[in-house]
């Protein structure tokens, strides 16, 4: 089984450091004795990461105006992660207050295969633009810290959060856990129409798309999106995330 690179034997302050920064606390850090292997820490980290998201769980009655959403959306070189398909790039921002905030993650991702020629041509992204980027490995911590703590949503997100998986379980034997919100399914039925893509759905709202097919062109747009559902809960009386829920599933 692959693991991600860890730190070697000499630079464990600045590794600790790191994932102090992330949001950990210094108790939550596992260290061993000398001889452990580094790898079984990386593990143990995101393990700590994902409990800590679970704890964290944002309750049903908490009213949606005080909702952390993070609005995810990632680039792939396919559909089919279990097939050898993979991240290559990601991106998240941040609706607090039913505002979209300046606090965006985005980062590109170097695959351990060659960038399909279509991809290339719908996304712009090829294996000369992505030789110099990370590797998952190298960032999922960063990515799992930055959606932590909110409620995950995104258009067609189950493509998002099963590429995230599918790394997490083959790689960590964990998943992510936190609430997900597909805006497609919130869409149809607050506005009972049925939209065939993201593209009709942005023309249908009247939202610019600007750099589309990247991950946080896309997930900018998606979050502006968002906006639009939130004022439409507000004139409909759809106040916390209980309420949402309710409302998807009696809607016919």
């Amino acid at each position: 089984m692959m693991n991600p690179q860890p730190p070697d034997q000499g630079n464990w302050k600045q590794f600790i450091s790191r994932m102090l920064s992330l949001g950990l606390q210094r108790n939550q850090i596992p260290v061993g004795s000398e001889g452990s292997s580094p790898n079984f820490h990386i593990e143990a980290l995101i393990r700590s990461l994902m409990k800590e998201a679970n704890k964290n769980q944002i309750k049903l009655s908490t009213p949606l105006q005080e909702i952390p959403f993070v609005i995810l959306d990632t680039e792939t070189t396919g559909f089919h992660p279990y097939h050898g398909d993979e991240i290559i790039s990601l991106a998240a921002v941040k609706v607090i207050f039913g505002e979209m905030t300046t606090n965006v993650y985005q980062t590109l991702v170097k695959p351990s295969t060659s960038v399909p020629a279509h991809i290339t041509e719908l996304t712009g992204l090829s294996d000369i633009s992505l030789q110099d980027a990370p590797r998952l490995r190298d960032v999922i911590h960063d990515i799992l810290h930055f959606v932590s703590g909110g409620v995950i949503a995104g258009y067609h997100i189950s493509h998002d959060i099963t590429f995230l998986n599918a790394y997490l379980w083959y790689h960590h034997r964990t998943r992510i856990t936190q609430r997900i919100i597909e805006i497609k399914n919130i869409v149809e039925k607050m506005w009972e129409r049925t939209f065939t893509d993201l593209d009709e759905t942005l023309d249908y709202f009247g939202i610019d798309k600007e750099n589309r097919h990247t991950a946080l062109g896309d997930a900018k747009m998606t979050g502006r999106l968002w906006l639009y559902v939130l004022e439409e809960c507000r004139r409909k009386d759809i106040n916390t995330l209980e309420d949402l829920y309710s409302k998807v599933a009696n809607s016919q």
